[in-house]
């Protein structure tokens, strides 16, 4: 049958007996809980909108939160308050994944998982490090770097030596 009140109708608790077995909401609080165990699946389509905090509390094993997109080249975006995107991590061609980090808009590092791609960080007037939290140049490696190119099963490395440069090659390799 149905049942239907015009106006406002008010309860403490309530059940609805369909495709969800137990809802309950607590008018004090405004808030509204599906399912009564933590096996319960709940699946919602069209948009989800919260405004305030969200937050996913996944039980033991697993990844307490997974997006999955229906179509390539989609993912997840972080919007400054002003509603500039600032980050950004999404598939990209095929199986490949993409990291952006951005400042007003314009992309300064990128990471990307796809062979025939670039990955760069392009921080104008900054430096990068590795190994330090203080880059002194553009690259400041703090310890060995070790050099190997493809096919060549030697590893030359460049280590500092006092003031001097320090250049360990396997003998016999001359490029």
């Amino acid at each position: 049958g149905e049942f239907r009140v015009l106006g406002d109708l008010i309860a403490e608790n309530y059940i609805v007996s369909s495709s969800v077995s137990n809802i309950e909401y607590q008018s004090l609080s405004g808030s509204t809980i599906f399912g009564n165990s933590a096996d319960d699946t709940h699946q919602f389509t069209g948009s989800i909108s919260a405004t305030g905090s969200l937050t996913v509390n996944g039980g033991g094993g697993g990844h307490p939160l997974t997006l999955q997109t229906d179509t390539g080249d989609k993912g997840i975006s972080l919007l400054n308050y002003q509603g500039t995107e600032i980050f950004q991590v999404r598939q990209e061609a095929g199986d490949a994944g993409l990291l952006y980090l951005k400042d007003g808009g314009n992309t300064k590092v990128l990471f990307t998982a796809r062979p025939d791609n670039h990955s760069y960080i392009n921080v104008s007037g900054g430096n990068f490090g590795i190994g330090t939290d203080s880059p002194s140049n553009k690259l400041t490696v703090e310890d060995t770097i070790g050099i190997k190119r493809s096919g060549v099963a030697a590893i030359t490395t460049l280590q500092m030596a006092g003031s001097g440069l320090i250049v360990n090659g396997a003998s016999g390799y001359h490029p």
